[in-house]
């Protein structure tokens, strides 16, 4: 009996258990539904955590031989500050590359190219965020001179050839501006995979030759090498000519000086104008003519001094010297272009001195007409006072026949400024001719009241002479 009893009681509790069992299980019993119940499956009351990543920033280039820092921070509405295990750091490249709130890596050992790196915080109940940035991690280019080769020496007289070559992992062989050459004593001296630097162009003495090339992310690579430039002492000669602007002609036997390192030397023109210095030493020369031997009253087309350099062995040619020579114009002038048989034509002969700078107190000189138009002139020439001042006066004498002498005398103090000499002459017209009036200055001398000395004009001045003609019917 009482073991029936105890049975009896077991059954009824074994059947509770399983019937709350089943409830809670959310199978059928007390209005079970097919769902669960009020079963919740998964623990929607869990939050997201929130992450970010404070180093590095956005789109930072590394060196492959830099050390790569990375921060981060990441926090759970339950579970306050996460750290450790519950933040994970990977890479697009290089998957899992630590964990925890900050770590760093030698770039060495993250692939070079561009990196996404991600940073996953999970929170207890397994709820996750995720923060990600991008990053570079680059590998310097390769870089080489190939040409000149370390130690080598130079001359300042020589041109110098530069080559070498740059290869980049991510770009590829580097040209053009990715390559810049520099030299301690001189800056940047040219760009590119090869360059000339020319004669002169390098200062004199001992260069540390960098070549810098860059790839497009900045990374960069300097090999060097040193060279040295020696001054070359070899000679050098200096030459040209002396001659007169106006017409190319030749001075002959006009001296000039050189003055440089080596002192003071002097040579002469020859018949050809030129002249030659030769054994010039390496400096700066100054070259110059002796002005008392060319013709008063002129000036230099630019310079009767010029600054010469000699550098090694040079030839420094063409070194000339134009001389403008004073002139005096001879304008002559009909009263009429035509005329009849045994009409009277007024001549008129103007010279201009305003390019002879002296305070002229006299002049003389001799008009001759030519064969063709002499004998029209009758002893018929006169000529006025054209000095215009007080004590003024103006001679001629018209002997032979088409010849005319003059003579004028200024006030004492003589004129100095737009000096002219106006000469009329009153020709008959004898026979029907074309008649041309070229007057031929055959002699004109100045004196200078200063000096006390008479200058004969024709030797040191070129004339500008024009024609009158006159048609004679």
């Amino acid at each position: 009996m009482d073991c029936n009893r105890k049975f009896d009681r077991f059954q009824r509790i074994l059947v509770l258990t399983l019937s709350g069992v089943l409830l809670s299980c959310g199978g059928p019993g007390n209005g079970g539904n097919g769902d669960g119940g009020n079963g919740t499956g998964p623990d929607d009351s869990n939050t997201a955590p929130t992450a970010s990543i404070v180093v590095p920033s956005d789109g930072a280039v590394f060196l492959d031989t830099e050390s790569v820092t990375f921060q981060g921070t990441a926090t759970d509405a339950e579970d306050g500050a996460l750290t450790g295990g519950s933040l994970a750091w990977s890479s697009s490249l290089d998957g899992a590359i630590g964990t925890g709130t900050q770590f760093s890596v030698d770039a060495l050992s993250l692939t070079v190219g561009t990196h996404t790196i991600t940073l996953t915080a999970t929170d207890s109940g397994g709820a996750a965020a995720t923060a990600s940035i991008s990053i570079t991690v680059n590998q310097p280019p390769n870089a080489s001179i190939t040409a000149p080769s370390d130690g080598d020496i130079f001359l300042d007289t020589e041109a110098v050839t530069f080559e070498g070559a740059a290869t980049d992992a991510q770009d590829g062989a580097l040209t053009g501006e990715s390559l810049v050459w520099s030299s301690d004593l001189d800056g940047e001296i040219g760009a590119g995979t090869d360059f000339t630097a020319e004669a002169l162009s390098l200062s004199v003495g001992t260069h540390t030759i960098t070549l810098t090339a860059t790839d497009d992310d900045g990374a960069s690579a300097t090999p060097s090498i040193s060279i040295t430039v020696n001054q070359d002492l070899t000679p050098g000669s200096i030459s040209g000519r002396v001659f007169r602007s106006q017409d190319d002609a030749p001075f002959e036997g006009v001296r000039l000086t050189r003055s440089g390192p080596d002192g003071n030397m002097e040579v002469v023109t020859d018949a050809l104008g030129d002249y030659d210095f030769s054994d010039v030493p390496v400096g700066t020369h100054s070259v110059s003519v002796m002005s008392e031997d060319l013709p008063p009253f002129g000036s230099f087309v630019v310079s009767g001094e010029q600054q010469v350099t000699i550098t090694g062995g040079l030839v420094a040619d063409g070194v000339d010297f134009g001389f403008r020579v004073a002139e005096v114009g001879v304008r002559t002038i009909a009263s009429v272009s035509s005329a009849g048989v045994g009409e009277e034509v007024e001549i008129t002969v103007e010279l201009d001195l305003t390019e002879i700078p002296l305070p002229m107190s006299g002049i003389s000189g001799t008009i001759e007409w030519p064969t063709a138009v002499a004998g029209l002139v009758p002893g018929s020439a006169t000529a006025g006072d054209v000095w215009g001042g007080t004590g003024g006066s103006f001679l001629t004498n018209e002997s032979p026949l088409g010849t005319l002498q003059f003579v004028g005398v200024s006030p004492t103090t003589g004129i100095v400024d737009d000096v002219f000499v106006v000469m009329t002459f009153r020709v008959t017209m004898a026979a029907a001719d074309s008649a041309p009036f070229t007057p031929n200055l055959e002699e004109l001398d100045v004196f200078d009241p200063n000096t006390g000395v008479s200058t004969p004009l024709l030797d040191i001045v070129i004339l500008r002479v024009t024609t009158a003609r006159v048609t004679v019917q």
